[in-house]
């Protein structure tokens, strides 16, 4: 009998040990990787000491010539250039582009993707195969509602409403009623907002073609 438990606690340890591996590594969140910020391109996109790429995950910041695209990247450059931080990532390790997809970290609590957000300099961009940390999600979706509530950074920005516009439940993108992409959506998949605030309150993002 005593073996027979003596078994079973060495099973049950082998077990929990499986378990801690598959939540860094099986489900996507690995375990942090210390790099140094050697560069940062804009407000979303840094180099690495190693020369990677790194494209922050979760969110997309204002392009080159857009409003607060100076901001969101003297803000990422303040915070994370020449120093340490800590990669995270999700199912999918990289974009298109060969670049690194990743939450990056500041002393292994600072979401640095989260505070872009809470800045009003960016928004919540989520990839369909990149969905599995929730938790971290529903950070950046709470830090995105504080900036609308408060009007601050992008979201003081004017825009040229539609009478609504229509969200894809499966791509996380909201478009404008006579995009090209609207008319090739399910009934299953829309889903119908009054207004494009109503949309970005939920974590959807707009279109980059009809541009809600």
């Amino acid at each position: 009998m005593r073996r027979r438990h003596v078994r079973y606690l060495i099973a049950l340890a082998v077990l929990l040990a499986a378990l801690g591996v598959r939540y860094w590594t099986g489900q996507g969140h690995q375990a942090p990787n210390p790099m140094v910020v050697t560069r940062v391109i804009d407000g979303d996109t840094a180099e690495l000491g190693d020369k990677e790429m790194v494209r922050l995950l979760g969110i997309d910041t204002p392009e080159k010539g857009e409003p607060f695209y100076d901001s969101a990247k003297v803000f990422l450059r303040k915070m994370v250039l020449n120093r340490t931080v800590s990669l995270r990532y999700d199912k999918r390790k990289r974009d298109s582009y060969g670049r690194l997809l990743a939450y990056i970290y500041l002393d292994d609590t600072l979401l640095v993707n989260e505070a872009i957000l809470t800045g009003g300099l960016g928004r919540m961009y989520i990839f369909p195969d990149n969905k599995s940390n929730q938790p971290v999600i529903d950070r950046l979706l709470t830090a995105q509602r504080r900036a609308m509530d408060s009007n601050r950074g992008i979201w003081s920005l004017p825009h040229i409403a539609s009478p609504y516009y229509v969200a894809n439940r499966q791509s996380m993108r909201f478009h404008r009623p006579e995009c090209e992409s609207v008319q090739k959506l399910s009934e299953k998949q829309r889903i119908v907002y009054k207004t494009r605030e109503a949309a970005c309150y939920e974590g959807f993002s707009p279109c980059r073609n009809c541009q809600p």
